[in-house]
């Protein structure tokens, strides 16, 4: 396994943490739009007449706009757990290219000294 400096693990642990506050925001979210999904259907047929009809666009408005904050918030996620995975490729191909220069050095060292 490759080495990582303590910045590196910080940055690792930052975005590791953006995702998790990410997450939470996306289930609390989604718990509050099924519970106006209930109270919607729950009402809709016992609040009838002009008000009921416009308080159900309210609601089918509002959950609307839940929905592509919950999509944007689920892409926001995804992309930071790509840019994380790219990250740790990419560090680990630096690591191990080093480590191949180190090896070729010391050998190129050693049949020079030997």
């Amino acid at each position: 396994m490759s080495e990582m400096t303590s910045g590196q693990q910080s940055s690792e642990s930052s975005t590791q943490r953006g995702i998790n506050a990410l997450e939470q925001a996306h289930s609390a979210i989604s718990r509050s739009k099924q519970d106006v999904d209930d109270t919607k259907h729950s009402l809709s047929s016992t609040y009838t007449g002009g008000d009921g009809h416009g308080y159900q666009d309210l609601l089918t408005a509002w959950d609307e706009q839940c929905q592509i904050i919950l999509n944007n918030l689920q892409d926001m996620i995804d992309k930071l757990q790509r840019s994380g995975t790219q990250h740790r490729q990419t560090q680990s191909a630096a690591t191990d290219a080093i480590h191949h220069a180190r090896s070729a050095g010391q050998a190129a060292f050693d049949a020079l000294a030997g």
